[in-house]
């Protein structure tokens, strides 16, 4: 199946789809069935390659527009892939998240993980919950402690 095609037959559906670097945005959410996962997925090359000439999606909104991802200037740093990890699926728990809600977080996750690790830093205070960093400055202090 051809790019323009599997475009037509998102339309059709009603997923609007763009991209934003190497990764397809698809929207609504809710619109997006399985096989039209996966058809996507298996074809996410050439249909990146058919996207690449229209303007890449903004990461928020049309106010974002003019910015780089939040995360854009900076890997993560060692560590900080795990702590995410963790983050979302503490926040996930604590919020009683669905299956497939998780994954949805995860997938977003990805697009600027830099931007989504401070955001769900934020959460987890917010929600009082003891975040993978706070429990890692805990170790070390305790261990510190222990040396002395």
């Amino acid at each position: 199946m051809s790019a323009p095609a599997i475009i037509a037959q998102l339309k059709a559906a009603g997923v609007r789809i763009s991209r934003r670097g190497d990764s397809l945005l698809a929207e609504p959410r809710a619109a997006v069935t399985e096989p039209l996962l996966v058809l996507m997925r298996i074809h996410k090359g050439e249909l990146l390659a058919a996207l690449r000439d229209e303007p890449a999606t903004p990461a928020v909104s049309s106010v974002a527009a003019d910015h780089a991802p939040l995360g854009a200037d900076r890997p993560l740093e060692p560590g900080e892939l795990d702590e995410l990890v963790a983050l979302i699926n503490q926040i996930a728990d604590h919020h009683g998240f669905m299956p497939t809600q998780r994954a949805e977080a995860h997938q977003i996750a990805e697009a600027d993980q830099v931007a989504a690790l401070e955001c769900f830093r934020s959460l987890a205070a917010r929600d009082g919950l003891t975040t993978f960093r706070k429990a890692n400055q805990i170790i070390d202090t305790v261990g510190s402690l222990h040396e002395q």
